[in-house]
């Protein structure tokens, strides 16, 4: 297993998926009964390098759901937006997980793409 620090993690918080996004995604499956929001984790982290080794960590201790990992941190978005996306599976329910350090964090805040 991939070896952490306890003071490498910064925060961690859980939220569910917004309701514009449990619509959008029923719109685009309309076959489904009704939206069921995903919980969301979004964890910060104090760089790069832990972003990678949280990643790892969390895959060695959740099953990742196949084709369902982005990575913004190799590739960012136009707007600067810096961030691994990845989805898995908790007691066969999908949860999101996003994995950011504190820099990335600020810039998805405050940065060129925040609204």
């Amino acid at each position: 297993l991939v070896k952490m620090r306890a003071d490498s993690v910064f925060e961690i918080s859980l939220s569910e998926e917004p309701p514009h996004t449990q619509l959008r995604r029923w719109a685009d499956h309309p076959e489904t009964d009704t939206p069921q929001p995903i919980p969301r984790v979004r964890i910060v982290t104090k760089d790069r390098d832990t972003c990678w080794a949280c990643l790892g960590r969390i895959h060695s201790i959740l099953p990742p759901m196949p084709g369902r990992l982005r990575d913004y941190i190799s590739s960012p978005k136009e707007n600067l937006y810096m961030c691994l996306h990845t989805t898995v599976l908790l007691d066969g329910t999908a949860v999101q997980v996003y994995i950011l350090s504190a820099e990335m964090d600020w810039v998805a805040e405050f940065g060129v793409g925040a609204y």
